[in-house]
């Protein structure tokens, strides 16, 4: 009777350990896309210092460093992910702590859990000075997010929260 319930023991432990183990920390697939259209839908703003007005964003931020995406969605066994990376505004101040003039913009980035199946976000505070109103596939390689982001505007000369309307583009890398 030992020996039968030895050998049931290891057969049950030598199943167990030889069943496949999956990793959900390694994404399944992995798509990558480039923003394609970046517009403030509340108007014209100077984020740039140049003197000149847009609601093109992508033009307010031509010194943004070029990266292969700028947005990452992650499928794993479990749950999905999306990691945004937006132009961050990097302002040098002078001595009087008003704005000297110079600004670059860097990356920054947020990684969020998204619903298995839709891959849908809505009215999301990220942190003080991002907000989502809606992220969601828009076409089989396109999705659209409509954010409130805070930039100081230079032609007021003050920080605004505005919304902008950001289109995704998958990236064939």
């Amino acid at each position: 009777m030992k020996k039968l319930i030895k050998t049931t023991f290891l057969l049950i432990l030598f199943y167990s350990c030889s069943n496949e183990y999956v990793d959900d920390n390694i994404p399944l697939e992995q798509k990558f896309y480039k923003i394609v259209s970046f517009t403030s839908t509340q108007g014209l703003i100077d984020i740039n210092n140049d003197g000149v007005i847009n609601s093109n964003i992508l033009l307010e931020t031509t010194n943004y460093s070029s990266y292969p995406y700028d947005l990452q969605i992650m499928i794993k066994r479990s749950k999905d992910y999306v990691s945004f990376y937006l132009p961050f505004q990097n302002i040098v101040y002078d001595f009087n702590c008003c704005p000297s003039g110079y600004v670059e913009f860097t990356r920054n980035g947020s990684i969020l859990e998204l619903e298995k199946e839709n891959h849908l976000i809505e009215n999301l505070i990220i942190d003080d000075e991002n907000e989502i109103k809606y992220f969601g596939k828009i076409s089989e390689t396109r999705y659209k997010l409509i954010l409130i982001k805070t930039y100081y505007n230079f032609n007021i000369s003050q920080n605004i929260n505005s919304e902008f309307e950001i289109i995704y583009e998958m990236n064939n890398q």
